[in-house]
């Protein structure tokens, strides 16, 4: 019934509903059941109903408002696709900013009642709205749900096989990381903990999937007491070597539906969750003498400092890359005007070469190639039909990543095509300049990504420049390309993890000028130690990625000695690793853009 309807014929279906159940307003995420940032298309309502497809959103309607929020990544991208329909885009301030429940509590009367599907909600984020909108007299309910008016064409859930990570790589069993989290459970009291993040699974039981396009995951639970761990899937998804593997871990399989019926069961107990991850809804399931034992998740931080065999797997992943971009970009900036290429046949191709490479299992995310003015599309995605032919001169953005059994690589590169202006070249090496700041960066322990991100900035804020994005984001070992507790962005100040050696980061400052170019360097690095001495312990960045930057747009005069000698001393080190890899042409290239340039 509701599959061929326009964006506005949606938002008047739900408001018919909306209106049978006496709700004022309803708030739609984007997160699915899991609280996950990428999900299944199962869990795409808020991208199916408001006819925006960035990765970031929040839609509000109400009976005469219907509103997406999203941040500065995609208000050009909002822009497009909300033409034409009832839909107004809210630009977010700040990017994790609650903003949309500040114009409900700004707009709705006092006595008016707000509907959310619980299930898609995290305990923190409904407690945070319960919290703001009862301050002015509305009341939240956590059991209304909106997909009911998405009864053709939803997708199914995904069941895609299961497959066994291999220890060697990960560095430690399924058994180790178990016992882990049991000790911290016994620190804090608690008698059993529900682990959610479907990464968090995966990297506890050393087991990938692919139910979400491009993280290497499956939909399921974790449950952990001290003599038992269920894994809550839907046991189809298992091959006989994946349930043999897990019955060695002593890991029992019940049916996905069934972590219900395990929360209920709780009684008693003191259950640890993690109120960023643990829904609403499972928390309206526990009987109420259980005690909540409300924590980040441990497994949060095991999986994000690396361990030596995770690091090591990191820098085969992307020597992988390495080789493969040098092709790449080398067909890229000398073919694509003489073949004809657009940016869709550019994003194809990225993957098609890396796909060559040994241990190659997927992209880690869907490629972005903006030439000329689409480079200023934060997270812009290129499709065939509309996307722009590569002709003539003018500045390419490429952002792409590779999965591999080894690995998860992240890397941006602009490429120039023709001879830039004294306009691209200042922005260029201003960005350059943030860049070189994180990587040469030390710092003493103890501080986190929220406190380092001026660093960067400030070399830009010299020259008039900013960017609304985050400075970096964790990056995942054969794991979502996008893994948190850390990064360096203005958010979490207070919060934030400090970093610690093992850690994996992307350094990646962007400028981008609407309507002209697009500038984003990004490298993945490790934190490192620097050195200690009496006043502590200090850390650094150690680069992972392996790839030239384009010299042809630096202003040699904008860079210090200091950054002039980072940035040849990090080509050297590209060809250290990467020449002797390559041959013919793409040795040729690669040469050439490694080349150190003087004053």
């Amino acid at each position: 019934m509701y599959q061929n309807m326009t964006t506005d014929e949606k938002i008047a279906a739900l408001r018919a509903l909306m209106k049978t159940k006496g709700i004022d307003a309803v708030i739609i995420p984007s997160s699915d059941t899991h609280q996950s940032e990428y999900s299944a298309p199962r869990f795409a309502l808020r991208a199916w109903i408001s006819g925006f497809s960035g990765s970031a959103g929040t839609v509000v309607i109400t009976h005469g408002h219907a509103g997406l929020w999203t941040d500065s990544r995609y208000f050009l991208q909002a822009e497009n696709e909300l033409s034409g329909s009832e839909m107004q885009l809210h630009k977010l301030l700040v990017q994790t900013s609650p903003e949309w429940v500040e114009w409900v509590a700004a707009n709705l009367p006092e006595g008016s009642t707000t509907g959310i599907d619980g299930r898609v909600f995290s305990l923190g984020a409904a407690r945070t709205m319960e919290k703001m909108l009862s301050e002015k007299g509305i009341k939240l309910v956590t059991d209304f749900d909106p997909a009911q008016i998405w009864t053709q064409g939803r997708p199914d859930m995904p069941h895609s096989d299961v497959y066994v990570h291999d220890v060697h790589t990960a560095g430690a069993t399924a058994r180790e990381k178990i016992d882990s989290v049991r000790r911290v459970m016994e620190a804090e009291g608690a008698r059993s903990i529900l682990i959610d993040s479907l990464d968090e699974v995966a990297y506890m039981l050393n087991i990938r999937g692919g139910d979400v396009a491009y993280n290497p995951v499956t939909y399921a639970y974790l449950a952990v007491t001290a003599g038992k761990a269920t894994l809550f899937i839907d046991s189809g998804k298992l091959p006989s070597e994946v349930k043999n593997y897990l019955r060695s871990a002593a890991v029992e399989v019940r049916p996905y539906e069934d972590v219900e019926k395990w929360i209920a069961s709780e009684t008693g107990k003191a259950l640890m969750a993690d109120p960023a991850k643990f829904s609403a809804y499972h928390r309206s399931l526990l009987p109420s003498d259980v005690k909540l034992v409300e924590r980040t998740s441990p497994v949060a931080m095991m999986k994000c400092v690396k361990n030596e065999a995770e690091i090591h797997g990191e820098r085969r992943a992307m020597l992988k890359d390495a080789v493969a971009l040098a092709e790449f970009y080398r067909l890229a900036e000398e073919e694509s005007e003489k073949n004809g290429w657009d940016e869709a046949d550019l994003a194809d191709l990225v993957g098609r070469i890396r796909a060559k490479q040994p241990g190659y299992v997927s992209e880690s995310f869907g490629a972005i190639v903006g030439f000329r003015e689409n480079g200023a599309i934060v997270h812009y995605s290129p499709k065939k039909g509309t996307a722009k032919k590569i002709s003539g001169s003018g500045m390419m953005l490429i952002d792409s990543g590779g999965q591999y059994t080894d690995g998860t690589t992240d890397i941006t590169r602009v490429l120039y095509i023709g001879e830039p202006s004294e306009e691209e070249k200042k922005a260029y090496t201003a960005v350059l300049k943030a860049h070189i700041a994180i990587e040469r960066l030390v710092f003493p322990e103890g501080y986190s990504g929220p406190q380092l991100d001026a660093v960067a900035r400030s070399r830009m804020w010299a020259y008039g420049y900013n960017y609304g994005h985050g400075t970096g984001h964790g990056v995942g070992a054969m794991m979502n390309v996008h893994e948190g507790p850390i990064s360096f962005g203005n958010k979490g100040i207070t919060s934030a993890p400090a970093f610690r050696k093992g850690m994996v980061i992307s350094d990646e400052p962007g400028y981008y000028a609407t309507g002209k170019f697009g500038i984003r360097i990004e490298n993945c690095v490790t934190v490192r130690e620097a050195f200690e001495n009496e006043n502590g312990r200090f850390l650094g960045f150690e680069p992972l990625t392996l790839a030239p930057i384009e010299t042809k747009l630096v202003d040699r005069d904008m860079l210090s000695d200091e950054e002039l000698e980072w940035l040849n001393g990090y080509h050297a080190l590209v060809l250290e690793k990467v020449l002797p890899l390559l041959d013919g042409e793409d040795a040729r290239w690669l040469a050439e853009k490694c080349r150190p340039i003087y004053r």
